[in-house]
């Protein structure tokens, strides 16, 4: 019997994303999927020493901020006030057909090059 090669199969072809760019992003995103940032928090970097901060963020159904809470850190307790300001500052954007209170989280990175 003669072998016959199996014709690979072909995926169905995905749907072109309505506002598709490319995957790369400069600054850490918002973790959040009902919410998203109307003004990025920019924290100053006071330092010079590497490290990262992780909050978790509670916003109501208004878009305002109703908990910051620190969920891990290894910067210090100044430079993670900085973050906790920056944040205070932000203004939200709702991604769903109707308000809702949702909760998600925000990463810091700092660098020294």
């Amino acid at each position: 019997m003669a072998q016959v090669p199996a014709v690979p199969r072909q995926l169905p072809q995905q749907p072109a994303a309505w506002n598709a760019q490319p995957a790369t992003r400069s600054a850490p995103a918002l973790s959040q999927t009902a919410w998203r940032f109307e003004t990025m928090p920019v924290a100053e970097f006071v330092d010079e020493q590497p490290g990262a901060i992780r909050f978790r963020l509670v916003v109501n159904a208004a878009g305002q901020l109703d908990s910051v809470v620190t969920v891990s850190s290894n910067v210090s307790a100044r430079q993670e006030a900085l973050c906790r300001q920056a944040l205070g500052t932000v203004r939200f954007v709702n991604n769903q057909p109707t308000p809702a209170p949702s909760v998600g989280f925000y990463t810091f990175k700092f660098s020294v090059r």
